[in-house]
């Protein structure tokens, strides 16, 4: 190779070698944006100068910056010492501190306190922003560093905002001079450079001197300070200018740069002054939203940008909120994050914000002084030891208790307080989240460190740790931290480090969660306030077994007890509207009950309820629903229409004053006073006038309307309802036109009027009436008719002596046609009154046994709907007692009838033994209204009752043939399938009415029918019925006895009853008649019945009863209550059965017929020791002649009407549930039913034990049994303690057969 070709190719390898080097520095170097959590992205801490930190000090460094190029926060490098770094030798305090040789940016400051090591190096560090200062002044803070020889930052552009101080290190004193500080402070050292006298003791400047450059950090040239401003002169407008490759001019920078750039153009910058977007600097980012011209409104701009920190990103860093087109730490004033929604949105606040208040760095007194009321801290809660010590700002554990309010904290808490600190964290027992948007040492959210006083967190409402860990190490008094269940709360992510606490020693001293702590959740301290999780129930904000019973209600969803409505005594629910129980008065609007303190003013108040005043009141008080002015009305009128007396008739609505009287006819508004009225009354007018304007009846002065005629006079006209005496009709009514009447002629005799204007026209004359066609009046008769008679008519002979003569004899022929006519019509009298004790007497001695019924005149007895009462007087007790029991007793005794003359009615009277409690007499006369009510030929009537100063007493008639089962059993072999359906028949009329009436029975069984005649009975024992309100279908009873073997499935179930569970006791009922009185389910206990129906057994079909009857049965038993017959269905099918009873009841035997050895009177003359036999015949004293219902009866008998207002049934006490009462009782006496007294003790049947009234139940031999049986599903087992038990057994008495009697008594009851 020549020598020629050699020097080409070192020229080409030069050139492309000067190629190779120029190409990087005119490649843009472009900005990234970052964020926290970037690779290469830390958060700094924030600690100042406080001893923060694990006991490594050097690792929590490095943990921090290693490998870190952006700091998001600060860099502290502080207390680095021999003291703090017992581990470390004196050659590793001489080596260079390389953990930040990768940091490029600081957001914040850089703090270098209290370090011994020799020299700290950034390498790469360009700029210091300063967005957060030290002490609120400096940027970049080098303190009390004895031992520090260098600090070496060769690439550092800038420190954009804050000061630099440099004080107490002495080594550090070369950076005075050998560093150009108006390069890094924009030509602002002067103010901005701030050091001490004593910043540079010992320190000699002359030994640092720099190599190869005019300014650096340390002597080589490596270390050289780069500069960009002092170079440039005044020729560039951003006084930043960098040097072109091959070139010796430097070259201007971007005005939108700042720390100088590597080429022109705003993407060549080291940093942006404003803005970055995608590595160009701007002075804005595009909008989120921009305007479209063509549909007029903001639409999303796809290339939108947010406002992150110096950067244009397209979303927000996730610990970051947005709002509007920025991300920001903070909301702005108006603004708020709401923290319970997953979102990071600043939104309007609704009505009054939050308080937000802004920390952002340790606590001190000042701080803590500003944040009373703070609901939440924007910022951290940094708690450290120095802080709480100092002298000039310190605070003490209780100035703490001002976070009390805080429930948010968007970034950390940390506290690290040594031997100040509190005991626990309960100045935070209201914090429920942390954000956890800057960590502690990028990682931490929670970190309670060396607190050696603390116990317990006391944190007993945080909920969240959104973002970050937990550590809670060496708090060596800590407990309870440990039973959190930390993993539902932090983030899946995060850890929670509890280390180093007291741990094992927790539980030796006692220090455990409260029992009422669900033990799955842990707790925060000690006490049921402190528990994460309940295990019973929450109340407030403490852990109960169970919820108070009044004033508040259970939420089973959280189980808490939350409080009732405010006037809710009991409720279901948060409203007004779930009430219960009221404290104080209810209102009740569409079928909602509202509880208020008190009834508002358009209400009055009705015992406990608010009901509504009438629309007349016009808003005013009142105090009923009337119209009128007083009690049970208005408290007072606004308008109101008064009588002539002056008195307030009735308050009336109007929307004025004029209005007041416009629908009040022949009314006038008067303002006059009137006690009562506000405004205006309405005053009648005249009753002459159809309207008026004042009091008076002349048509102008009083503006009256006339009714009738206006009477003319001279300048007015008077109304009446005909013409005056002295006035003729001149003109007629005419529909609503008045007629008009004008004066007489003045010989008129003005007291007797006239028909006309002229003296011939006069209906008496003034003096004198001459004679003619017409009669003219005259002054004085003339002489040819001399006479005057008393009608001043002029004749010509006397006439008042004929007139007398004829009057005379008028009056005679008058009173003798009288006579005639009296005694006429009292021969009619007499003959009606013979023929109608004759019909009386013929009807009653043909009583037919067949299921007919004869129609009743309704005119022979009232349809009476309300209670007879009775008084004392009329009563007659003839001692005999027909039984008793614990608190009522039952004589026979006679009625007087009041006003019938010498009528005696043999009763039963049933009164209250000894004192007599409100609660009893309120049974006794709520069974008397039930059985008044009712009005049923086959339903017992009630006489009356006696309101008696002892005790109220009802009067019933006596029936001595007994009730139906043991009638059953003793003439068994004298009834007929004919009778037994009959009775059947009979007891489905009284129970359709009764369902038409809307009343359940709840215990029709046959011992509570009772025998009126053979072929006719009677239901009776209304002790546990219960009548529906309107749109009710059912009704429960919790308490009281019923007999098992009569309920249905679901009154077994849950005690609720319909007129279904009736029908399936009519049922059981007709099965006991056509097994003439056996009992039902034989041998089973109560468990067994319930199960024996449940697996779908039923009972078995009687020996004498038909397919088609029987199927009729299991229709009255099916499992739902829905698919059984009606009353009506019943009623009608029973009929049809009666109508051809051989075909569906067969006799198995030939029925006897009845030997009458004694009749009914009989039996009442012996029961009652009477020998005169002078009584009336109970049998029929309601009616006078009454036949059974019958199958081909038309007649429904004198039934109350449907519109009858009965008494609302209440819960029976007829038995007495505490079985811890016994009483004193004899062999007689005998449970205290509605129809145990209608039967004398003198009649008992050889098969009963205790009593032949209506027993609860009756055994499976037949024999009556009381509630000691256990047939009642709520009975005590065990215990006889009740005062209807079993206590004697009456002797046997002969069978006594029935005996129908027509008594001559018939016509005096048909009297009554």
């Amino acid at each position: 190779m020549t020598l020629i070709q050699r020097q080409i190719l070192l020229l080409f390898i030069f050139l492309l070698l000067r190629h190779c080097q120029a190409v990087p520095s005119q490649k843009p170097a472009k900005l990234r944006n970052w964020r926290l959590g970037d690779a290469g992205v830390c958060s700094g801490t924030n600690n100042g100068r406080s001893l923060a930190g694990s006991e490594n000090r050097i690792q929590d460094l490095t943990t921090m910056y290693e490998n870190c190029t952006r700091v998001y926060g600060n860099v502290e490098i502080t207390h680095l010492t021999k003291t703090t770094l017992t581990n470390w030798t004196d050659a590793d305090f001489s080596r260079k501190l390389k953990i930040f040789e990768h940091i490029q940016e600081i957001k914040g400051y850089l703090l270098i306190y209290n370090v011994d090591i020799r020299s700290i190096d950034f390498p790469n560090l360009k700029i210091i922003w300063g967005d957060d200062l030290l002490d609120d002044n400096s940027a970049l803070t080098l303190s009390s560093n004895l031992e520090l020889k260098e600090l070496r930052m060769p690439k550092l552009r800038a420190i954009h905002k804050g000061n630099v101080r440099i004080e107490n290190s002495t080594f550090l004193c070369y950076l005075q001079s050998r560093v150009n500080w108006n390069e890094l402070l924009e030509d602002d050292a002067a103010n901005r450079l701030i050091t001490s006298d004593s910043a540079f003791r010992q320190c000699n400047p002359s030994l640092m001197k720099c190599t190869g450059c005019r300014h650096c950090w340390s002597g080589k040239q490596k270390y050289c300070q780069e500069e960009y401003r002092s170079v440039c002169g005044d020729k560039c407008a951003s006084q930043q200018c960098y040097l072109p490759a091959n070139s010796s001019d430097y070259e201007c920078c971007h005005e939108a740069c700042t720390g100088g750039c590597t080429g022109r153009g705003a993407h060549q910058c080291v940093a942006c002054r404003e803005l970055s977007l995608d590595g160009v600097c701007v002075h804005q980012c595009p909008p989120m939203m921009v305007h479209d011209p063509k549909k007029g409104m903001l639409i999303p701009n796809p290339k939108g940008r947010y406002v992150y920190d110096r950067y244009c990103v397209e979303e927000c860093p996730k610990e970051l909120l947005v709002e509007r087109d920025a991300c920001v730490r903070h909301c702005s004033v108006g603004s708020h994050h709401d923290m319970t929604k997953d979102s990071r949105r600043c939104e309007p606040c609704k009505g009054v914000c939050p308080k937000v208040c802004q920390v952002t760095k340790a606590l001190t007194g000042s701080i803590l002084r500003n944040l009373t009321g703070c609901e939440e801290i924007d910022g951290f809660i940094d708690i450290q030891d120095s802080k709480m010590r100092s002298n000039v700002d310190g605070y003490t554990r209780d100035d703490l208790n001002v976070l009390k309010t805080v429930r948010m904290i968007s970034e950390y808490v940390q506290m690290a307080t040594q031997t100040v600190s509190p005991r626990n964290l309960s100045f935070l027992e209201n914090l429920e989240f942390i954000e956890g948007r800057s960590l502690v040492t990028s990682k931490f959210a929670l970190a309670i460190n060396k607190n050696d006083n603390l116990e317990q967190l006391g944190l007993r409402k945080l909920k969240k740790i959104k973002a970050g860990s937990v550590i809670i190490t060496e708090n060596h008094g800590l407990c309870y931290a440990q039973t959190i269940k930390w993993e539902k709360i932090i983030a899946p992510t995060a850890q929670a480090l509890i280390t180093k606490n007291m741990d094992g020693k927790c539980e030796q001293r006692g220090r455990l969660c409260d029992p009422t702590c669900d033990p799955a959740h842990g707790c925060w301290g000690r006490g049921p306030t402190m528990c994460t999780k309940c295990r019973y129930w929450q109340l407030n904000n403490t852990c109960v077994r169970e919820c108070p019973k009044e004033g508040y209600y259970q939420d089973h969803t959280t189980r808490q007890c939350l409080p009732c409505y405010g006037e809710c005594l009991t409720c279901s629910g948060p409203s007004a509207r779930d009430c219960l129980t009221c404290k104080n008065v209810q209102l009740i609007t569409d079928e909602e009950l509202i509880c208020l303190p008190k009834c508002a003013i358009t209400h009055y108040q009705d015992g406990n309820e608010c009901k509504p005043c009438h629309y007349s009141c016009s808003n005013l008080t009142c105090t009923g629903p009337g119209d009128h002015l007083g009690e049970g009305g208005c408290s007072e009128c606004l308008y109101a229409q008064v009588s002539e007396e002056h008195e307030v008739i009735r308050c009336l609505a109007a929307p004025s004053m004029q209005e007041a009287c416009r629908d009040v006819t022949g009314h006038y508004p008067s303002t006059q006073p009137i006690k009562g009225v506000r405004l205006v009354h309405c005053d009648p007018c005249d009753e002459q006038c159809v309207s008026c304007t004042s009091s008076g009846r002349n048509t102008i002065a009083n503006g009256c309307v006339c009714k009738g005629y206006a009477n003319e006079m001279m300048r007015d006209s008077i109304c009446f309802d005909k013409c005056f005496e002295s006035h003729y009709q001149a003109q007629s009514r005419n529909g609503t036109q008045p007629g008009v009447c004008l004066s007489c002629h003045h010989l008129c005799d003005r007291g007797h009027g006239c028909t006309g204007p002229s003296a011939a026209e006069c209906t008496q004359c003034m003096h004198a009436t001459l004679p003619g066609e017409p009669n003219v009046c005259v002054n004085e008769c003339p002489e040819e008719f001399p006479f005057i008679d008393e009608l001043k008519m002029c004749n010509k002979v006397d006439v008042k002596k004929e007139r007398e003569r004829r009057s005379k004899i008028i009056a005679t022929v008058l009173v003798i046609v009288f006579t005639v006519l009296v005694i006429v019509m009292l021969i009619v009298c007499m003959r009606c009154r013979t023929f109608k004790k004759k019909l009386l007497k013929e009807q009653i001695s043909n009583y037919v046994d067949i299921p007919e019924m004869t129609p009743i005149d309704p005119s022979i007895r009232s349809n009476m709907s309300r209670v007879n009462l009775i008084t004392a007087g009329e009563l007659q007790t003839k001692g005999t007692q027909l039984g008793a029991g614990a608190f009522g007793v039952v004589y026979a005794g006679f009625w007087f009838p009041k006003g019938k003359g010498k009528i005696k009615v043999p009763v039963a009277i049933k009164l209250v033994k000894g004192t007599c409690t409100g609660k009893e007499e309120s049974e006794m006369l709520n069974e008397a209204m039930q059985m008044s009510s009712l009005k049923h030929e086959h339903l017992l009537r009630l006489v009356g009752i006696c309101l008696h100063e002892e005790g109220i007493q009802l009067v019933t008639l006596l029936r001595p043939l007994g009730n139906l089962l043991n009638f059953l059993k003793k003439h068994k072999n004298h009834l007929c399938g004919k009778d037994l359906l009959l009775y059947c028949y009979q007891i489905s009329s009284a129970m359709k009415y009764l369902y038409e009436h809307r009343i359940i029975h709840r215990d029709l069984a046959a011992r509570n029918v009772l025998v009126k005649r053979h072929n006719h009975v009677e239901v009776t024992d209304f002790g546990l019925a219960k009548l529906l309100d309107y749109g009710q279908e059912k009704v429960k009873v919790m308490e009281g006895k019923v007999a098992i073997k009569w309920l249905a499935l679901e009154s077994l179930r849950d005690q609720s009853y319909t007129h279904r569970t009736d029908v399936w006791a009519f049922g059981v009922t007709c099965w006991e008649i056509l097994t003439f009185g056996q009992s039902p389910y034989q041998g089973m206990d109560i468990c067994s019945i319930k199960n024996f129906l449940k697996e779908g057994n039923r009972l078995s079909q009687p020996n004498n009863c038909s397919s088609e009857l029987y199927q009729v049965l299991l229709q009255c038993w099916m499992a739902n209550p829905e698919s059984r017959p009606t009353f009506t269905m019943l009623h009608e099918r029973f009929q049809n059965f009666c109508r051809i009873p051989h075909l569906y009841v067969v006799d198995q035997t030939t029925p006897q017929a009845f030997i009458e050895t004694e009749s009914q009177r009989d039996l009442l003359r012996e029961l009652l020791n009477d020998s005169e036999n002078d009584f009336t015949d109970p049998l029929n004293y309601f009616e006078t002649c009454e036949n059974p219902d019958t199958p081909t009866s038309d007649f429904e008998g004198p039934f109350a009407p449907r519109n009858v207002r009965r008494l609302q049934s209440t819960s029976s006490h007829r038995y007495q549930t505490d079985p811890m009462i016994r009483p004193t009782v004899r062999a007689s006496e005998i449970g205290m039913d509605d129809g145990n007294y209608l039967i004398p003790n003198a009649k008992l049947m050889s098969e009963q034990h205790a009593t032949l009234y209506t027993p609860v139940v009756v055994n499976e031999n037949g024999a009556t049994e009381l509630v000691n049986s256990h047939d009642y599903y709520n009975e005590a087992k065990g215990k006889s303690d009740y005062y209807n038990d079993v206590v004697g057994i009456r002797p046997p008495e002969p069978l006594v057969q029935i005996k129908e009697e027509n008594s001559e008594d018939a016509e005096k009851e048909s009297c009554l």
